[in-house]
C-alpha cells in the first residue's frame, strides 16, 4: 500500500499552517482578507474589493481552494 497520498496530504497541512504563521503584510493600503484567498498579502477594505465576498480582518484558507 502507498503512503504517497498521505505524505501529500502532510505536506499540505505543514504548508498551509506555516503560512499562516506568517505576519500579515499590507498592499497598498488595504486592511483586510478576503474570504478563502489564502493570502498572506491584505488586498481588500470592503466586500467589493473581494467580489462580493466578505472582507474579513483574519486570514483564511478554504479546503476547497487547495
Amino acid at each position: 500500500m502507498s503512503r504517497k497520498p498521505f505524505r501529500m496530504l502532510l505536506l499540505a497541512v505543514a504548508a498551509v499552517l506555516f503560512l499562516a504563521a506568517l505576519p500579515a503584510r499590507s498592499a497598498q493600503g488595504f486592511t483586510g482578507f478576503c474570504r478563502c484567498d489564502c493570502s498572506i498579502v491584505r488586498d481588500c477594505n470592503t466586500n467589493a474589493d473581494c467580489g462580493g465576498s466578505p472582507c474579513l480582518k483574519g486570514r483564511t484558507c478554504c479546503l476547497s481552494n487547495l
